[in-house]
């Protein structure tokens, strides 16, 4: 593979300097291998860079691929991410992605990984995609998956005769690289949330900081009620509402039932640092909107605010209900919603991929590339259960979507649920019980080779209609 196309007979010192390109010409001269559509490459390519080519060593090499890459990808580059840490994750996702639609319309599992839990353990939650953390008893105990030896660590530990009743967990990292992850959990009737301490990418302490009373240290929010007298009509049947975050703004969707008209949607946006020293946030955008309720809403992608008028817009993807509010009509649906210079809301909904049956959506996205997972009950039976891959490309003139045939669990497993889904690294994460036991089962699905034999998924494409 030739990166630099330069003469190999030297004729001159001149042709020598010539040939020694700075880092900013390598990164011209070699991007293309990133942005190329064939994958194989970047692998093959990261085999040469461990042989022989030293110079890819630089971090500012890896640093401008890792934001020029239209690979899906986790946030960063941080000052805190070592070279290492970005071509491991560029190398991954490029790996997934020839065993992800539309690479593959039956995306293999290539390695299984399996941790032992306790039978009467409440449950466990995936944080920021590589620590595993289990409530047992009183105790909440946690492993490193990129550790040689996936050993049990102790958390936390609420005191004797305090089981733990509910475990969740919540992590974000924000542009600067600082990551805010926090788990909560339920003893009796008392509500614990405790932060975990992040140096260098990982963590380094727990430390609770809520038991019941809201601390000074933890910010919060409210938000102001606003007058939908006249927007709301008075006669509705249903009133349900979702709750989002994007990052200027969070979103309060709210969807009623209209005697005689139907399903439609309310919408509701506040700036989250329009008044920095208050708690109350202010909504800014109202309006409504086509039916966009969805289980769980997703953020796929934002725009910049537009810098003559500052209008926003942001798409957000889930799975999204029907008309009749069953089952059979889910489908996984994208909501584009622009924020209008006048304050009101216009808002654009695209039915994708129907997925009848499902049961719950897990995805990853960067830059609006979109790779995600889906469990599907089978024949209206939730015991039986069957997984759906999916991939999305969204920019504000198209939508790409290609779809997975459904893939069948292993028939020795009497339950499973699946509880995560690291889209960016291609591994799903399932609360499985056998004949030998309860575990953590860990799929991925990171192939080296794409299979011959292989189909692709088919890819349906959606012309974007913009509104005025």
């Amino acid at each position: 593979m030739a990166l630099v196309d330069c003469d190999e007979t030297p004729r001159s010192s001149q042709a020598d300097h010539d040939c020694r390109l700075s880092i900013h010409d390598i990164v011209n001269n070699i991007y293309r291998i990133i942005d190329s559509p064939s994958f194989e490459d970047l692998i093959d390519f990261s085999t040469i860079t461990e042989s022989s080519l030293s110079f890819l060593d630089e971090q500012a090499i890896w640093h401008a691929w890792y934001q020029s890459s239209t690979l899906p990808r986790p946030p960063g580059p941080y000052a805190w991410q070592s070279t290492s840490d970005l071509s491991e994750a560029l190398i991954n996702s490029a790996k997934v992605q020839i065993n992800w639609p539309g690479g593959s319309n039956h995306p293999e599992v290539i390695t299984r990984r399996y941790i032992p839990i306790e039978p009467d353990a409440v449950g466990f939650s995936v944080l920021m995609d590589r620590w595993i953390i289990v409530g047992v008893g009183s105790r909440l105990l946690w492993y490193d998956l990129h550790s040689r030896h996936v050993d049990e660590k102790i958390l936390f530990d609420a005191g004797d005769g305090r089981r733990i009743e509910c475990l969740r967990s919540a992590w974000k990292v924000f542009s600067d690289g600082r990551i805010a992850a926090f788990v909560v959990i339920f003893v009796r009737q008392e509500m614990i949330i405790s932060e975990i301490l992040f140096a260098a990418g990982a963590p380094v302490e727990i430390r609770p900081v809520l038991r019941t009373e809201l601390p000074g240290t933890l910010r919060r929010y409210f938000l102001s009620t606003s007058a939908w007298d006249e927007d709301i009509p008075s006669a509705v049947d249903e009133l349900i509402t979702n709750v989002f975050e994007t990052t200027t703004h969070v979103v309060k969707a709210r969807s009623v039932l209209v005697r005689g008209r139907g399903w439609m949607s309310f919408l509701e946006c506040f700036p989250i640092n329009q008044h920095p020293a208050s708690d109350v946030l202010y909504s800014s955008h109202k309006g409504r909107v086509v039916d966009i309720l969805m289980q769980v809403p997703f953020v796929i992608h934002e725009s910049p605010p537009d810098p003559v008028t500052g209008e926003v817009e942001f798409a957000v993807a889930g799975l999204a209900e029907n008309a009749l509010r069953d089952a059979s009509g889910l489908t996984l649906s994208i909501a584009t919603i622009s924020l209008q210079h006048n304050g009101g809301i216009l808002c654009e909904r695209t039915d994708v991929i129907p997925i009848p049956q499902a049961l719950s959506l897990h995805l990853d996205s960067s830059s609006g590339h979109v790779r995600g997972i889906c469990s599907v009950g089978v024949d209206e039976d939730v015991k039986d259960v069957e997984l759906v891959a999916f991939s999305l490309d969204y920019n504000p003139e198209k939508i790409r979507a290609s779809c997975s045939e459904t893939m069948e669990m292993d028939d020795e497993v009497l339950s499973w649920k699946l509880m995560a889904f690291d889209g960016f690294g291609g591994t799903a994460y399932f609360d499985t019980e056998s004949e030998v036991g309860r575990c953590v089962e860990i799929h991925n699905f990171a192939s080296e080779t794409e299979p011959l034999d292989r189909m692709p998924a088919q890819t349906i494409v959606f012309e974007r209609l913009h509104q005025s």
